[in-house]
Parts: structure tokens; C-alpha cells; sequence
């Protein structure tokens, strides 16, 4: 991934992936992988990524400069049965090092926002780890409204 920056943001490009974007979807994995701490994991199958991104209930937005994949947000629209509506869950959002603060996170963030809101889409909601300070920072700068809930994982 890059390592500096000399480019502006007008050299980024944003772009909803669609199912025959899989090498820009797998670049996309490689680098949350990356900025997420687990680069040894391995990256889902053509095949699945295609699928993936084919659902109309998957939304990934990538960030790239020079046909380089630097940034990328990925979400799942969800039923919400008690209120009879959608809304949108951010799974994964993270943005290549050398990029970092430089506006990237929020242009994704911003386009997540107008698609959703295009699909009558009103509430999204984002797991954010307490000791990400800058995660945490982030999402509040965007207005997001922190809850005080807690996760749990099942494996099985």
C-alpha cells in the first residue's frame, strides 16, 4: 500500500464496487486486513466476493487514487422489524496509513450517507473497539452518537 502522499483529494476517486469489481473488492479485504492488524488472513474466494458484492443488501464503497485501492468502506442493510424499515450497518471502514486524515474517511463516509439516504435509509449504526481512540474520535467528528453497549462473539 502507498506510503506517501503527494496526491490531493481532488485525485481520489469514490466508488460504489459492483460485482465485477472482485480484484478492487479482494484489494479492498487486503487492506482492512492490514489496517485491522491481520494481514496473514486470507481473502474470500472470487466466487463468494462476487456473490457478495451481487446481494442488494451489501454496499462497498472503495477509495482510489492512480487505480490503487487506499481506503474503503463496507455495510449491510438490515430489516429493522420494530420500526418497519431499514437501516444500515458499517462493517468495516479503514483508510491506507499514508492517507490518513487527509479527508478519505469522511468522502466514504459521505457517500455511505447518500446512498443510503437515496434508499430511504435513516438510521446507520458502526462498531467502534473502546480503545480505538481515533475510531471513536472519528465517528463522533460525523456526527455519530455513542451508545453504551456491549458486543459479544460467538464462535462456532
Amino acid at each position: 500500500f502507498f506510503t506517501t502522499n503527494t496526491e490531493s483529494m481532488e485525485d481520489i476517486k469514490i466508488e460504489k464496487l459492483s460485482s465485477s469489481q472482485v480484484i478492487e473488492f479482494q484489494q479492498l479485504i487486503t487492506l482492512f486486513n492490514y489496517a485491522f492488524e491481520s494481514p496473514a488472513m486470507e481473502i474470500a474466494s472470487r466466487e463468494f466476493c462476487e456473490t457478495t458484492l451481487n446481494k442488494e443488501d451489501f454496499i462497498a464503497f472503495a477509495a482510489s487514487i492512480h487505480n490503487e485501492i487506499i481506503g474503503g468502506i463496507t455495510a449491510h442493510v438490515l430489516p429493522s422489524y420494530n420500526r418497519g424499515k431499514l437501516e444500515l450497518f458499517i462493517y468495516d471502514l479503514a483508510v491506507s496509513e499514508a492517507f490518513r486524515r487527509k479527508g478519505v474517511g469522511r468522502a466514504l463516509m459521505n457517500a455511505l450517507f447518500e446512498e443510503a439516504a437515496s434508499s430511504n435509509i435513516e438510521i446507520l449504526f458502526v462498531d467502534a473497539e473502546v480503545e480505538d481512540l481515533e475510531a471513536l474520535l472519528f465517528y463522533e467528528a460525523m456526527g455519530g452518537q455513542k451508545l453504551s453497549t456491549a458486543q459479544y462473539t460467538f464462535q462456532l
